[in-house]
């Protein structure tokens, strides 16, 4: 019984292993809720938080005036760089770009 606990431990951290290297880290430092702001006024609120056990980062966004998008951050191993794709409120896609780098 305990061996089938041992492998079935192993599948599973393997399953989520390919998103725990450092590639897939690099914008976890956004991971959280933050104010929005423009010349020193509040716009807004911004929480980002991981997904797909950390493969990808989404974006909810609220504004003024019942604005609010949402995106998905997330690293694309075959091209070796992060992406961003994003909708609002006005049912278009805002855009899919590589994300900035820092």
């Amino acid at each position: 019984m305990l061996r089938i606990y041992l492998f079935a431990a192993s599948l599973s951290a393997l399953a989520q292993a390919p998103c725990a290297t450092e590639a897939f880290k690099r914008y976890d430092y956004v991971v959280g809720e933050w104010a929005v702001t423009r010349d020193g006024k509040p716009v807004g609120n911004v929480r980002y938080r991981k997904a797909v056990h950390g493969c990808a980062i989404v974006e909810d966004y609220t504004g003024p005036g019942g604005i609010s998008r949402k995106g998905l951050l997330y690293f694309d191993p075959r091209a070796s760089r992060w992406e961003i794709i994003v909708a609002g409120t006005d049912g278009l896609l805002e855009g899919h770009e590589t994300a900035p780098d820092v």
